[in-house]
């Protein structure tokens, strides 16, 4: 399985007032579905069930979302093998692409500087 975070290097997260922290995690949650669009493309296709097996899961009392491939065998084709399977990069490709709109939806809230 493979799952992707992305770290906060400074959290103000305390100091959100009610309608910050549900426009923080819309922007999560956005973002969450954003990185799934975005590693469609890149996500191998043989069967279909690693595409089929893709889960964002959503946490509004912590502000988190996670998007994780269910498939055994999506971390080796995503980061490749040793053994001849060419490192796919789709979770990490998904994630740059979700990147800009998410760091634009929380400079909205935060201001700049995020």
């Amino acid at each position: 399985m493979i799952s992707l975070s992305c770290e906060i290097k400074q959290n103000r997260f305390p100091q959100l007032h009610a309608s910050g922290r549900r426009r923080a995690g819309q922007a999560a949650m956005r973002a969450g579905y954003a990185v799934q669009r975005g590693a469609a493309p890149f996500t191998p296709v043989r069967t279909g069930a690693l595409k089929a097996n893709l889960l964002v899961r959503i946490n509004d009392s912590a502000l988190s979302v996670t998007v994780k491939w269910g498939q055994f065998y999506a971390i080796f084709q995503n980061e490749g093998t040793r053994r001849g399977i060419v490192a796919k990069k789709f979770a990490q490709k998904g994630a740059e692409a979700a990147w800009p709109q998410f760091r634009a939806d929380m400079a909205n809230i935060y201001g700049t500087g995020v």
